[in-house]
């Protein structure tokens, strides 16, 4: 493929070329020097490509709660709404996969909580490349849908706990330790409101010594790299450190946060400190879509003005979960770069 521009994750190249065989990269660099390897039928792109994006945080399944679910009355009162509602719309979670545009990702990370076996089977017969359905626990047993029964071609799933109020600390701790024996990926929500650690301290009678959720999840040993805490609007300056220090990864949802009115992740505390950031949609019952580009747009205008374009597409491609780059042997998921995300950031 020739590409008139192209980002590898780590350099810009102009009139590139990337050659493909059985979906993974062979070659990639500048046309004159990769066509020489060329042995196929050139296909040519008339615009800038960059690697497959990655949606580290959605719930798929809410998709039928679009506008059903009320904003302006606070986190509490909308999650609430969520619990309550007939929430399952199998046709609103297609319509929803088609309006993302699945072939550009390179992975999403989807959450389930009460629609586990079909959100499975929907992301089966997907077109996407690969996607994680992370089966989420709001109780203080293990749920079934954590031994998965069925066969996935091209996903996985992982058990994940709420948050410390909304899982006990034994399913939070068996969580940990199956993505911890799988390899996966260990999410959770955390910091999202501020009542957290004592929401949490009145319904499980732990976490006495600790002085913020973040401190807390370290008592408890899940603080590390392979861990994902979502939304992270309530930090303080000793949990940025603390989270920097495990090198624990921080997803941010700014557009939903903003929406519920619950206020926004310390953007630059974090950058300044070196947490490792990606970014997530959250579902279609806080935010009008899951528009990643949309995500970075509203990052770039309300938290980071200062925020450059490689930077950006560093978040949304995922180079902290370790993807992210163009390289010989990588998965070949590319993405376009829309032009008028250029402009934001010239």
């Amino acid at each position: 493929m020739r590409i008139q521009r192209l980002w590898t994750g780590e350099i810009w190249i102009d009139d590139a070329a990337l050659l493909v065989k059985a979906g993974r990269i062979e070659a990639v660099g500048a046309w004159r020097e990769v066509r020489k390897k060329l042995d196929a039928p050139l296909l040519e792109w008339d615009g800038w490509l960059l690697p497959g994006l990655v949606n580290a945080h959605t719930h798929l399944e809410l998709a039928g709660l679009a506008g059903r679910v009320p904003l302006a009355a606070g986190f509490a009162a909308w999650g609430q709404a969520v619990a309550r509602a007939d929430f399952w719309d199998e046709k609103a979670v297609r319509a929803a996969m088609a309006a993302v545009g699945l072939a550009a990702y390179r992975l999403v990370v989807d959450v389930a909580t009460r629609a586990v076996r079909p959100m499975a089977h929907l992301w089966e017969e997907s077109p996407g490349w690969e996607y994680g359905l992370l089966v989420e626990s709001l109780t203080d047993r293990i749920p079934r849908a954590w031994v998965p029964t069925l066969h996935l071609r091209r996903g996985w799933m992982a058990p994940a706990a709420h948050s410390l109020y909304g899982s006990a600390p034994s399913v939070l701790l068996g969580a940990k330790a199956w993505c911890q024996a799988q390899g996966r990926i260990f999410s959770l929500h955390a910091a999202e409101r501020p009542e957290e650690l004592d929401l949490a301290q009145q319904r499980w009678g732990a976490f006495g010594g600790a002085n913020s959720v973040v401190e807390a999840l370290d008592q408890l040993g899940v603080l590390d790299p392979h861990t994902l805490l979502v939304h992270g609007v309530h930090l303080t300056r000793s949990d940025v450190e603390r989270l920097a220090a495990r090198r624990t990864l921080v997803c941010l949802c700014p557009r939903s946060n903003a929406a519920l009115g619950i206020g926004q992740a310390p953007w630059g505390m974090l950058r300044r400190a070196g947490v490792r950031l990606v970014l997530g949609t959250d579902s279609l019952a806080s935010v009008p879509d899951l528009d990643l580009w949309q995500e970075l747009a509203f990052l770039q205008e309300t938290l980071a003005p200062g925020l450059c374009l490689e930077e950006g597409l560093a978040l949304v491609t995922g180079q902290a979960l370790g993807l992210g780059r163009l390289c010989p042997n990588a998965v070949a998921s590319l993405a376009p770069l829309p032009g008028w995300l250029v402009e934001r950031f010239r």
